[in-house]
């Protein structure tokens, strides 16, 4: 079960001595979680202006589980260009999965031949794969991911931890930094 923590982003957080997926304590090396909001849009002089603020955070992990986290950090990163890259992902993923699904239904004779027997176009056959292959990325990495950055505030930052002993050391190592989690936030990604 995954575990939510509020921390204070004014101060410095300290990470327990150990992988933060496994708890192993040799070859630690850091892997770093990073979360973006926007707080305001204007138009200035100069085009359109971006009041925003990004938080890094740096945590242990062991070598073995380092491969790999770094693209899952970023391509799982909460910021607005990502979000919505992902929701086109997901948003292509859903018909192509059916399209595939169609393909294999008609290749294996389970459906009957459709009127015109045209074979789909391979540049949209692509897409539709390459969607698929990424949205099961995305899955990998969103599990793969021990710390994860799940929201921001002015004065708060708030983590999420796959590992339930680690979330308790690090809430033992931290606890004049906590803050209350809302209630809404303990349900919400």
């Amino acid at each position: 079960m995954a575990r939510k923590v509020s921390v204070s982003s004014d101060d410095a957080v300290s990470w327990p001595a150990c992988c933060a997926r496994c708890g192993a304590k040799n070859e630690l090396v850091a892997s770093s979680v990073s979360i973006g909001s926007v707080r305001s849009v204007g138009v200035g002089f100069g085009g359109m202006v971006l009041n925003s603020s990004m938080a890094t955070l740096n945590y242990p992990v062991c070598r073995a589980h380092a491969a790999g986290l770094g693209l899952a950090a970023v391509v799982t990163r909460r910021t607005g260009g990502f979000r919505f890259l992902r929701g086109f992902i997901y948003l292509l993923a859903i018909p192509g999965a059916l399209t595939f699904a169609v393909i294999a239904a008609r290749w294996l004779g389970l459906l009957a031949p459709l009127r015109n027997d045209q074979a789909m176009p391979m540049p949209f056959v692509a897409m539709l794969a390459a969607a698929i292959a990424a949205t099961a990325y995305l899955i990998y990495a969103f599990r793969a991911l021990p710390v994860r950055l799940v929201g921001q505030s002015k004065d708060t930052v708030t983590l999420r931890f796959s590992n339930d002993d680690f979330a308790a050391r690090f809430v033992a190592q931290n606890r004049r930094n906590l803050r209350a989690v809302p209630w809404w936030k303990k349900f919400v990604l």
